[in-house]
């Protein structure tokens, strides 16, 4: 069932004293205590610094009004939201009538609510060769497997979206996140998971987030660090998603498009500058790349569709812990020249040390690490 990551060393209140000379001592003590802090311990408190979202698309069927379903697609997203609405999910969901408004609205309140898009471009027949599996209740399973599930396995009743999150705060979102997708998602939608679809993860800090020069450096110690573990984390997903013909066209690695540190260096600004721009018109290839650099967060686009929570947060957590690792710790050295020497290095040297939702999430990508 699904994994919660409650880091309370992230999130535990600082007690206060009402003396005033305690808490001078108090003062130059933390002071101290910040200087000599270890590296895994500056990384645990830069966390708090992070934000993120994610976007993912499905195919989805609702139980209810199959006639409506399938006579108007148009009104099943409305439907879907007003359900949403109405369950007390404890958070607002808003249907995207206009795609080109929603993506041209800069409005604060854009991600404050999940937002609903409608999105032709997946493919929801069940009967492909492409299909992988249906979710109930966040339960897997086979189309042969459940009687249930078959009702909904004409595709005419699939109807295809992208689902896009509030942005969260991180970790304390890690929370909320698993308790919308359980009590809400997964009590009114059966998914399809196919391999037309992906999941993007947005992740953010106010340490990468500027024009300074301070806030370019910081991010350009990410993408150097994405560039050296990339085929790591190629690694960790679907074989599909490294196929530059297949899904890897939406999600191509840095390493087809940056030689090295230097050519990273040089160009990254001027790659990236269309989709941090937010224009649409130019340069489509930054926009598609495995990791996306926009202009206040990073988009990570390389993780399979997916309608387990489980697989959601443990890579929520493995990406925000290694975009602040970024910030700490140093490149290792080339010599480490497999993927597989490198999934050691990235659990045993370059995330925090003893920590354990370090240890959990290492136990969980080790059995997905592809051989």
């Amino acid at each position: 069932m699904t994994i919660y990551y409650i880091m309370s060393n992230l999130t535990r209140p600082r007690s206060r004293s009402r003396s005033r000379s305690r808490t001078r001592t108090r003062s130059r003590s933390r002071s101290r205590s910040v200087s000599n802090s270890s590296p895994s311990q500056l990384i645990l408190d830069l966390l708090k610094t992070c934000k993120f979202g994610i976007e993912f698309e499905s195919c989805f069927c609702i139980s209810e009004n199959n006639t409506i379903v399938n006579n108007n697609r148009d009104k099943v997203l409305d439907i879907l939201v007003k359900k949403f609405n109405k369950f007390s999910c404890n958070t607002e969901f808003n249907l995207v009538k206009d795609t080109d408004e929603f993506e041209n609205d800069n409005s604060p309140n854009k991600y404050k609510v999940w937002n609903i898009v409608e999105d032709l471009s997946l493919g929801c027949d069940t009967g492909n060769s492409e299909f992988l599996y249906y979710t109930k209740k966040g339960m897997k399973t086979k189309k042969s497997n459940n009687v249930d599930i078959q009702t909904c396995s004409n595709n005419e009743l699939f109807n295809s979206a992208e689902f896009i999150s509030p942005v969260y705060d991180f970790p304390e979102g890690i929370l909320e996140l698993g308790k919308i997708f359980n009590n809400c998602f997964n009590n009114n939608i059966i998914f399809e998971v196919n391999r037309s679809q992906g999941f993007h993860i947005n992740i953010s800090s106010s340490l990468m987030n500027g024009e300074t020069m301070m806030y370019k450096l910081n991010m350009l110690r990410f993408i150097k660090a994405w560039w050296y573990f990339e085929d790591v984390f190629f690694k960790l997903v679907d074989i599909s998603r490294c196929n530059l013909r297949g899904a890897g066209t939406y999600c191509a690695p840095l390493r087809k498009q940056f030689t090295d540190y230097q050519d990273i260096e040089n160009r990254w600004e001027k790659f990236y500058m269309n989709s941090m721009l937010k224009k649409e018109t130019v340069n489509k290839e930054s926009k598609h790349m495995a990791l996306s650099v926009k202009d206040n967060r990073f988009e990570i686009r390389i993780i399979e569709g997916t309608a387990d929570i489980t697989l959601m947060l443990n890579w929520i957590v493995l990406l925000n812990y290694f975009m602040i690792s970024t910030l700490i710790k140093d490149i290792p050295s080339l010599e480490y020249n497999t993927p597989e020497k490198k999934f050691v290095l990235l659990f045993t040297y370059f995330l925090p040390q003893n920590d354990s939702n370090v240890k959990k999430i290492y136990k969980y990508f080790r059995d997905k690490f592809r051989i």
